[in-house]
């Protein structure tokens, strides 16, 4: 506070950053920026974003944040989006939502997969248990093999003694070796998800770094609505120089009209 009222104003102070009680962040258009060796950008979630990747911050602001580690972050703690900027832009909904701001817009069908995959898990565990089911649907041949050449295996029976107990145990202690059984296996299908998951997003990422356009700074590129007005702009040009041409071939044309005349009258007499 004291070096803001000494007129250095590069340093965050806690009114800057203060929000009202009650206030309710709103949607904020986004700007995209190439981290270069000659041009860094720093970055809110790792301090310094790494060289050749994109950072994006709501426009007219310099709250910088790789866009990598943004879609990481909301991925995987979505309710520590918003207070990278103090609560005050509704990140989440403006920058990946449905919003006219919205980043989806640049992914194309491959995006709305990954992205619809990972905002419902219900479906990605859908697709990953049928996954499983017909890869175990195509081996059962082998896996009938196998499992029926360990069933009249000397192994499998020359230990008997010890695994014999278990299978001549009483009911509730069946019931409890399958629980545990079928914890041990859900606990397993949650790690491959979490893999699979964990996959997709840095799918996602790399979607978002290849398809998202750089808008400001080094190698910012022209987006569709600038290109539009632009070719409007032209198209106008040129729409004006034909009236103009248009204009000057019937003032030419009238004049070789009127000189005509002229010549005649003067040989008339």
């Amino acid at each position: 506070e004291v070096l803001s009222q000494r007129g250095i104003t590069s340093i965050p102070t806690v009114s800057s950053v203060a929000t009202l009680d009650g206030e309710v962040p709103v949607p904020v258009d986004w700007q995209c920026a190439m981290s270069t060796k000659n041009n860094p950008k720093p970055c809110l979630y790792s301090f310094d974003a790494q060289v050749g990747t994109k950072v994006v911050a709501p426009v007219n602001t310099d709250q910088w944040i790789s866009l990598g580690a943004l879609n990481r972050l909301r991925r995987m703690d979505p309710t520590k989006v918003e207070p990278m900027w103090h609560s005050k832009y509704a990140i989440r909904e403006a920058w990946f939502g449905e919003s006219e701001f919205s980043m989806m817009q640049h992914v194309g069908i491959q995006g709305w997969v990954m992205s619809t995959l990972l905002d419902h898990k219900f479906v990605l565990r859908s697709l990953l248990l049928s996954t499983l089911a017909v890869a175990f649907a195509v081996f059962m041949p082998v896996i009938e093999y196998i499992v029926s050449r360990f069933m009249v295996s000397g192994v499998l029976w020359g230990a008997y003694k010890t695994w014999g107990r278990f299978a001549n145990a009483a009911l509730p202690f069946k019931l409890l070796m399958v629980q545990m059984l079928a914890k041990f296996l859900g606990g397993r299908l949650d790690a491959l998800e979490s893999i699979v998951r964990n996959y997709i997003v840095e799918c996602e990422c790399s979607l978002l770094e290849n398809t998202v356009p750089v808008t400001v700074g080094e190698g910012a590129e022209v987006l569709e609505d600038d290109q539009d007005e632009h070719l409007g702009s032209l198209s106008g040009i040129d729409e004006d120089s034909e009236d103009e041409d248009e204009n000057d071939i019937d003032g030419n044309g009238s004049d070789d009209e009127s000189s005509s005349e002229d010549y005649d009258s003067d040989e008339y007499d």
